[in-house]
């Protein structure tokens, strides 16, 4: 495993950013990275564990613009399916004014630009809506093996549907989940 076991808990540590270079033609797309050991890993493939409590953080430093569908503005699959929110992953100047920390069930549209989603098919395991400029904190268990997609379900990437580049590549804004 990639991430680190303290204690009884698997940490699993995500960055989003905005703006990474996808190629010369396309340019500026959004990104999810897995740190590991303190580096930027892509996160095509990620192991986790079964049956032992799985704490997510997502740090957003992507300040763009998105359509999620509504279906994905609820935190679901996580425990108490409540997200710790934390304002100011970009605070500087005024942002630094606004509300610090809440638990949060569902997410304002204005304010959700991606989703870590972990699907098994067409059933939703996890989802937890990303909002702009924040730190979310969600823990989980999966409780069986096997792979399945991790998936942004926001429409951020390029072509008419928004569906194409980052959105279809692993790595960027898709990868697998192989739960051990």
């Amino acid at each position: 495993m990639s991430n680190q076991q303290i204690g009884g808990t698997y940490h699993l540590d995500l960055v989003e950013v905005m703006d990474a270079n996808y190629n010369s033609s396309i340019g500026a797309q959004p990104r999810y990275y897995e740190v590991v050991n303190g580096s930027l890993q892509s996160p095509s493939n990620i192991t986790l564990p079964t049956h032992t409590k799985i704490t997510v953080t997502i740090t957003s430093y992507d300040m763009g613009n998105a359509s999620v569908p509504s279906q994905y503005l609820t935190a679901s699959g996580i425990q108490n399916d409540k997200v710790l929110a934390i304002n100011g992953t970009t605070a500087m100047g005024s942002n630094t004014s606004k509300s610090w920390s809440t638990n949060m069930t569902s997410f304002p549209a204005s304010k959700v630009l991606h989703t870590f989603t972990i699907l098994q098919g067409s059933s939703i395991i996890v989802n937890i809506p990303v909002m702009a400029g924040y730190t979310e904190i969600a823990s989980f268990y999966l409780n069986s093996t096997g792979s399945m997609t991790w998936q942004c379900e926001a429409a951020c990437g390029t072509g008419s549907s928004g569906w194409e580049g980052a959105m279809s590549t692993a790595g960027w804004m898709t990868g697998t989940v192989y739960a051990q």
